[in-house]
């Protein structure tokens, strides 16, 4: 049986299980397309190759060159060249082992580490030298002042600060009341729900002694030629995490601005949708790094309070069952959200410098994302009830005097 792979490049491939070259591999090149399409024997028929969608890392070279940060600019501190991750000594994939991978409690706090207490930030916490680009650029949508001299500490307490100011309590009050709008968009069905209710009802439908099929193997979530055009052009590269959970919980406040985004434009971006999502997003608008799911979704929800055209809480419970979904559908769903909102944010002059920070290494990594850890976050997301005393806005007392308010109203 031959393994068909789709434009292989100037990389060469490193299998991921083992090939062979006995006479029967070849390779054609199609005028048309502009695609070399190259067939190669597997050591082992009908052996399953995981993963050959994301292209990424089908792509990834193996000791290529660093290139050289700009003049003043300091990129990642440490990248990986040789990753041993995808096999062992013998070149031979290791299947992952959900023994060895790191299980996380997404609801204990944990402290950062002295190593991240400096001027860092961006995807990993690895860049700095940015403040000139970063503060300039994207003024319109940053909520710190001095990027290269903030801290965790400072970067969290000026985005709260900000937040607190911006809370418009008649606003709250009249989204509350005039809520139909709002009613119409909550019960607005976005394609990932219809995705995931296809691939639950084929579940249910499937013998039980028969393997489930392989997430890429579904229609429901499959690349378009423009999303794989999309991970063609990005870099090549591995990444030495140095605090994977802060990672996963900096996507999940991606994914939440990013839904949010889907949500109230019903799938159809305007040309405030990059605007929209980088405010939402404390990561990218406040350089925020966060070590539990609940403050993570807290943060979304405050700014989805104080920013947005539409502040009702009744929508941000309903964003938040979205990014539950997304993250059920795995690492195929969350590229594709993450691909859109690069793409969003690098036509957008006030944002595109944050997707240098951060969007293209999670375009990057997402795709060797633990499927393990993106399933236990998405059963944490469905199981999660934010409280309206947690997001630090008197919602309730709000909500009670806008009713009170409306009574009278048709009192009189």
């Amino acid at each position: 049986m031959l393994a068909a792979l789709p434009e292989l490049g100037h990389s060469k491939r490193e299998a991921c299980n083992p090939l062979v070259e006995d006479g029967r591999e070849k390779a054609t090149y199609d005028v048309a397309s502009g695609e070399i399409t190259v067939l190669l024997p597997k050591a082992t028929p009908g052996l399953h190759f995981p993963d050959l969608d994301l292209l990424t890392k089908l792509m990834a070279t193996k000791g290529g060159p660093v290139p050289e940060p700009g003049a003043g600019v300091r990129g990642p501190l440490i990248q990986e060249m040789d990753a041993p991750a995808e096999g062992g000594a013998d070149g031979m994939r290791v299947e992952d082992s959900d023994d060895e991978e790191e299980e996380f409690n997404w609801e204990t706090p944990q402290s950062l580490p002295k190593s991240l207490t400096g001027a860092r930030y961006g995807f990993n916490n690895a860049y700095s030298g940015f403040s000139a680009h970063v503060t300039e650029l994207a003024k319109d949508v940053l909520d710190i002042t001095d990027v290269d001299t903030s801290t965790p500490e400072t970067r969290r307490q000026d985005r709260i600060e900000r937040e607190e100011m911006k809370f418009d309590e008649d606003y709250y009050m009249g989204d509350f009341m005039n809520d139909e709008e709002i009613m119409r968009l909550r019960k607005f069905k976005p394609a990932t729900w219809t995705a995931l209710k296809k691939i639950q009802k084929a579940r249910l439908n499937e013998p039980a002694l028969k393997p489930l099929p392989e997430e890429s193997s579904n229609p429901s979530v499959a690349f378009t030629e423009k999303e794989l055009e999309q991970m063609r052009k990005l870099p090549n590269k591995s990444f030495l995490i140095d605090d994977e959970r802060s990672i996963y919980l900096g996507l999940v406040d991606i994914i939440f601005a990013y839904c949010y985004n889907h949500r109230t434009t019903e799938g159809e971006n305007t040309v405030e949708s990059a605007w929209t999502i980088c405010k939402l997003s404390s990561t990218l608008s406040a350089l925020e790094t966060f070590s539990t799911l609940r403050e993570t979704l807290t943060a979304g929800a405050r700014r989805a309070l104080c920013y947005p055209l539409y502040r009702h809480f009744g929508l941000v419970e309903r964003v938040i069952e979205d990014v539950a979904v997304v993250f059920k559908l795995g690492r195929r769903a969350l590229l594709r959200a993450l691909l859109e909102v690069k793409e969003l944010v690098e036509k957008d002059e006030a944002c595109y410098v944050l997707g240098k920070l951060y969007l293209e290494d999670y375009c990057v990594w997402v795709q060797k994302a633990s499927d393990k850890t993106v399933r236990s976050l998405a059963t944490e997301l469905n199981h999660v009830k934010l409280l309206r005393s947690e997001v630090g806005f008197p919602l309730e007392e709000l909500e009670k005097l806008a009713r009170e308010c409306g009574v009278e109203e048709e009192g009189e």
